[in-house]
């Protein structure tokens, strides 16, 4: 989710109407859910409130989004391989001046999260071997950088 369009809708200065606002804006209030926005009906201009008990939004009434809302992080998911001398590691595009960053260095890099399995299960870096050597895919997770 755009970071950006978050905080403009956290803040909602201009009272905007959910009809009056573009698609990616009404978009990012349907993905943020209920839980997480305020809606002013038209008529109370004064007053903010949790009143919407739906998830539909009414073109009349004035959204926001509630100012303690964090966006959950978004993730990539990059294989571990082995390059031409048979190490393990990934394949980092465009990031670091190493086409190829070893195994036991990626816990040390910025946004690294944890090991995970094709079927979402986190793994420990001891077991990545082991487990690629038995045919199962393994990930390296990172947090999208927002930068």
């Amino acid at each position: 989710m755009n970071r950006e369009l978050i905080t403009q809708l956290k803040n909602n200065p201009e009272h905007v109407i959910f009809g009056d606002m573009s698609q990616d804006i009404q978009q990012c209030l349907r993905d943020v859910g209920r839980e997480n926005r305020e809606c002013l009906e038209a008529d109370y201009i004064r007053v903010w409130w949790a009143r919407d008990k739906s998830d539909y939004l009414l073109y009349n009434n004035i959204y926001r989004i509630k100012p303690d809302y964090q966006p959950k992080p978004e993730y990539v998911d990059l294989p571990v391989v082995s390059d031409m001398q048979k190490w393990l590691g990934v394949k980092i595009p465009n990031r670091f001046p190493y086409p190829f960053v070893h195994l036991h260095c990626l816990p040390s890099l910025p946004y690294f999260v944890a090991f995970r399995t094709e079927h979402d299960k986190c793994v420990q870096l001891g077991d990545v071997a082991t487990l690629l050597a038995g045919g199962h895919e393994v990930f390296a997770r990172f947090r999208r950088d927002e930068t």
